[in-house]
């Protein structure tokens, strides 16, 4: 039996990603989504959820975009108050420099931020995948433990190509899936797809799937002319809310017999 989870990324962003995000939960295949919590489109996001009571949302762990959510000063994590960025987190943490003790006070505080808004996640996972990186995936995974998150994204995508993609893949395939809980999907896909996916590529996708539960992440939204981040997907993301509402795809989902779920329908059947 084929599974598939259609998580959007990047909810909280601005409003015009939360309304792409929505209108590719409502009209389209998307079921989950995962939420930025300290960007300026997190309350209009908190404000209109309640209008989509089957998406199932989730928190994306941001160590990159916009100011930290924690109260005091982070030396290592955010130098100049401000999040190091990706590459200068990337740097960092690859030279050892930022502390475990900041990484966790600020997950902490990201989470709290989450519940206090949506209520416990059913889902984790972090911003352009930093928990690639040993110090942010124990960090995670600490996290996700203590708290009782079920899911946690481990995006060992088989069939990723591209440099980046590829090194993100290996690294949790050579990592090996937690032996406790929280849970983590049988297969992921997308990596390779981010800022190209289209209709075709879906239907592709769909029509290769493997047996079990897949995540399947994606990126859409809509125009943003004016991002105030600094957002590689923001001319592709109004493409990709196209591709996620078109008639092609949904067939797909029916002539392969892949039924579509959620993290928090999951998790309730293995109760």
């Amino acid at each position: 039996m084929r599974r598939l989870i259609v998580n959007a990324d990047d909810f909280g962003l601005s409003v015009a990603a939360n309304e792409g995000i929505l209108r590719a939960h409502a009209e389209g295949i998307v079921t989950a989504t995962t939420c930025l919590v300290n960007l300026e489109g997190l309350e209009d996001a908190a404000s209109r959820i309640s209008q989509h009571p089957d998406l199932d949302v989730g928190l994306h762990l941001n160590l990159t975009w916009g100011r930290p959510t924690h109260p005091t000063a982070l030396p290592t994590l955010a130098p100049s108050g401000r999040l190091r960025g990706k590459r200068g987190l990337a740097c960092a943490l690859a030279l050892g420099r930022v502390r475990t003790s900041e990484l966790a006070a600020e997950m902490k505080t990201q989470l709290e931020r989450f519940t206090e808004r949506f209520g416990p996640p059913s889902h984790l996972d972090v911003h352009q995948h930093f928990h690639a990186f040993g110090p942010v995936w124990e960090s995670t995974l600490q996290l996700a433990t203590d708290s009782g998150i079920p899911w946690l994204r481990f995006p060992a995508d088989t069939t990723a190509g591209g440099l980046g993609a590829r090194w993100i893949a290996s690294r949790f395939r050579n990592r090996g899936r937690p032996t406790a809980p929280p849970k983590t999907t049988d297969h992921f896909r997308g990596l390779s797809l981010t800022g190209r996916l289209d209709d075709a590529a879906l239907v592709s996708l769909i029509s290769t799937l493997p047996d079990g539960l897949t995540e399947l992440i994606v990126h859409p939204g809509d125009a943003d002319p004016t991002p105030l981040h600094p957002d590689r997907l923001a001319r592709t993301r109004a493409p990709e809310r196209d591709a996620l509402v078109a008639t092609s795809v949904r067939q797909a989902l029916d002539v392969n017999q892949v039924s579509l779920t959620t993290f928090r329908a999951e998790a309730d059947l293995a109760e």
